[in-house]
């Protein structure tokens, strides 16, 4: 395996969450960002993930386009799930060793 992210992983539930997920982190440092709530900078990542991935495998149509925003939501809400289960990991970690 040459690339870790194709158009093909990132037509996957979890290719498209884990992608969501590391542009979240980047894009909530961003200082015009930070006022927007987790979820909805997710699910706008979301879809920007999924419609190109989506677009270049079989063309987006706009009949794609309900299917593209429910799509969104569950890709959106498994990558903030799983940051939310790694930080309170990460929480009840620190909080042990100290």
């Amino acid at each position: 395996m040459t690339t870790l992210f194709t158009y093909s992983t990132l037509a996957t539930l979890g290719g498209a969450a884990f992608a969501t997920s590391l542009l979240v982190n980047v894009a909530e440092q961003l200082r015009p960002l930070q006022r927007l709530p987790s979820g909805v900078l997710a699910w706008g990542i979301a879809i920007a993930v999924l419609a190109p991935a989506i677009g270049f495998q079989s063309g987006l149509h706009l009949r794609d386009m309900p299917l593209l925003v429910l799509n969104g939501l569950l890709v959106a809400s498994t990558a903030v799930g799983a940051n939310h289960v790694t930080a309170s990991h990460r929480t009840r970690r620190s909080s042990k060793s100290g």
